[in-house]
């Protein structure tokens, strides 16, 4: 089992922000996904730069046949938190999930601006012959 931090990095702002996957002592190039997941594999998600709120993954199948829960306990859509843990689960296919949430933009230094961002990373869980 391998724990990913999955930092998003929201310091430049913009409605697309680059995410970037670290382990140990490998640190993988801005949006990009490791090859492969494992079932107990972990992921935590980091958001940098700026507050965010109403934060929520959704995730959703990349083959037809596939059921739209790649995460522990059948999770597809999940409130998220910084700093929080997701685990991947034991279904084995192709998967995107996408990232959805607001943070805080500061226009002046007595306007703040609820701004939108999206992440949309793509994921393999196991190989072989899919359950």
């Amino acid at each position: 089992m391998i724990a990913y931090r999955f930092l998003v990095d929201l310091s430049i702002g913009g409605p697309t922000p680059p995410y970037q996957v670290i382990s140990g002592d490998f640190h993988l190039p801005a949006n990009t996904m490791p090859p492969l997941f494992n079932p107990g594999d972990s992921l935590q998600f980091e958001f940098i730069g700026r507050n965010t709120q109403a934060c929520k993954l959704y995730a959703r199948p990349l083959e037809a046949s596939e059921e739209p829960a790649p995460f522990k306990d059948d999770q597809w859509s999940i409130n998220l938190e910084n700093g929080q843990v997701v685990t991947i689960g034991k279904r084995l296919g192709f998967w995107t999930f996408t990232i959805a949430g607001t943070y805080d933009a500061i226009i002046t230094s007595a306007l703040l601006v609820k701004m939108p961002f999206l992440v949309d990373p793509e994921c393999e869980v196991g190989s072989g012959i899919r359950t």
